[in-house]
């Protein structure tokens, strides 16, 4: 994903998202807080979530 750029997803079976690159802010409802996710760090969304991205610097990321 490129700078400033947001997309919004909902995930049944898949739970894991890894940022492999770049920085991603997520936006979960019912969490508290705000997610940052640099390289290397990963989050779990729990089934049927739907959450908003947003690429901070350039990033790339994987969704197990």
């Amino acid at each position: 994903m490129k700078k400033g750029s947001i997309m919004a997803i909902k995930r049944r079976k898949r739970k894991l998202i890894c940022c492999k690159g770049g920085t991603i802010w997520l936006t979960v409802p019912g969490v508290i807080r705000d997610i940052i996710l640099n390289q290397g760090d990963s989050y779990r969304v729990l089934t049927g979530k739907k959450i908003v991205m947003q690429a901070m610097l350039d990033c790339s990321f994987e969704i197990q």
